[in-house]
């Protein structure tokens, strides 16, 4: 195989991978938005690097929007043990 298409393979594969990764956090993102409503329901040594010192975020959203994917999976990991504790009272209450 050439050089310049082996290169160009090389370059597509970058491409998709990167619109992989890209679809992965928009998709945990918006599933950290709808499960976690307020800063203080993540745990503070999560948080603390975004809600102190100069870049100042003041809700989940702008906290998504300044995270990378490992924080968002982090997150993500997170408001499924919330979402499944605030789930156990309203199961109890219906038995």
């Amino acid at each position: 195989m050439p050089k310049e298409l082996q290169y160009s393979e090389t370059r597509k594969n970058l491409n998709r991978s990167s619109m992989v990764l890209y679809a992965l956090e928009q998709s945990l993102g918006g599933y950290v938005r709808e499960n976690i409503t307020e800063l203080n329901e993540l745990p503070q040594k999560q948080t603390k690097r975004f809600t102190a010192g100069e870049k100042k975020v003041g809700s989940v959203d702008q906290l998504v929007q300044e995270s990378y994917i490992s924080e968002i999976l982090d997150m993500a990991i997170w408001s499924q043990v919330v979402s499944q504790s605030n789930l156990q009272p309203m199961l109890r209450s219906i038995q």
